[in-house]
């Protein structure tokens, strides 16, 4: 969220609130921001082109002002971000989208925390390669499946340990579930699939 330090007169965002900044610094509040997804990008801007240019000349009409809307608001989007005194971001690919809709500030990739410590005790540790994000294209579970498979292809070892790949993620629509069977699908033929665990909708309880 935005948190507002009265001592140093300065606003940490870490909730994706740029278009608060030109009034955050209307009052002189400079801006130091974390930010883990674009808003808007390039990506999304060519899709909306790519998809006009397949459909009907009315559908290609509609396209076109989604476009220019886009645009737009990548423009304001990356002049409100432009106004932070830093930027930092979670990944190479946030920062990539982030220089292409041209934003001018400070950006400084800054990878989120993760344990390194392994767990003590006499309980044996279970071997696996955890992964979490949503079902969408741009995550990469093709590969991540993909190079399970190579990985077991060359050290057939690690699945006789018990090595597991665990994918964990939402759906946001039907095209994503939809796309979660075919990944399924994808484990199988490849031969992988007794060292795939799917969590697909998990509640915070599970």
């Amino acid at each position: 969220g935005l948190a507002c330090s009265s001592s140093a007169n300065l606003v940490i965002d870490t909730a994706g609130c740029a278009f608060a900044y030109p009034v955050l610094r209307l009052f002189g509040l400079p801006v130091t921001a974390y930010v883990h997804y674009p808003l808007v990008s390039e990506a999304m801007i060519n899709q909306v082109r790519e998809a006009g240019g397949h459909g009907k000349e009315s559908d290609g009409s509609v396209a076109m002002v989604k476009e220019y809307y886009y645009r737009a608001l990548a423009w304001l989007y990356a002049k409100s971000l432009g106004m932070s005194r830093q930027l930092l971001v979670n990944s190479g690919w946030t920062l990539g989208h982030l220089e292409a809709i041209g934003v001018q500030a400070p950006l400084l990739l800054l990878y989120p925390p993760c344990v390194t410590s392994l767990p003590t005790g006499t309980q044996a540790r279970q071997l696996r390669i955890v992964s979490v994000a949503q079902f969408r294209p741009e995550k990469g579970h093709r590969l991540q499946l993909e190079a399970m498979h190579a990985l077991l292809a060359q050290h057939p070892e690690h699945r006789e340990a018990g090595l597991r790949l665990v994918l964990i993620g939402g759906c946001r629509n039907e095209a994503d579930r939809v796309r979660v069977q075919e990944l399924q699908s994808l484990a199988d033929s490849l031969g992988i699939a007794d060292c795939v665990e799917w969590l697909v909708e998990v509640d915070q309880e599970t």
